[in-house]
């Protein structure tokens, strides 16, 4: 018997893509001004997370910074991100969140907003974090730079 009537692949089954043309595309105004194109502009909180830990590296290579990745075995509300930056003296805890693909925002949790006002309460620089109204805020937060300077 030889290699291939031995080891036939099977065909792979396509399925196919519907796409929404009902799919409704507007514009988000952020309290800062700022204007997006929704949904075109939308991602899920992990990409807004890498986002928010490269800002921290861009301001502060020496950045220390943890995520609780199995949320099973750690305290239910416990902060998304906890952002340490030795060389300028900054330490945030904080919570992020992501506009739905509808455009409504989601609010912290009673056990997150628990952990919030204890930290608060404690002196910790807490920050929620919305996405995408307040982008530039965790932009200028962690790098020290001015949101328009920088972008085109």
């Amino acid at each position: 018997m030889t290699w291939n009537n031995r080891w036939k692949r099977a065909g792979i089954k396509r399925k196919s893509v519907v796409v929404s043309s009902d799919v409704k595309v507007f514009d988000i105004t952020t309290p800062r001004g700022d204007r997006y194109s929704w949904p075109a502009k939308h991602i899920d909180e992990a990409t807004f997370q890498s986002n928010v830990v490269d800002y921290a590296f861009q301001g502060d290579q020496d950045t220390e910074w943890w995520h609780a990745n199995q949320t099973a075995r750690s305290r239910k509300g416990w902060f998304d991100l906890a952002i340490f930056q030795p060389n300028r003296k900054v330490g945030i805890l904080t919570e992020l969140k992501v506009r739905d693909l509808d455009g409504t925002s989601k609010q912290p949790s009673k056990a997150q907003w628990r952990f919030i006002a204890a930290a608060t309460a404690c002196g910790y620089d807490v920050r929620s974090w919305l996405y995408p109204d307040d982008e530039r805020e965790a932009f200028e937060t962690l790098t020290g730079l001015s949101w328009s300077a920088v972008q085109l």
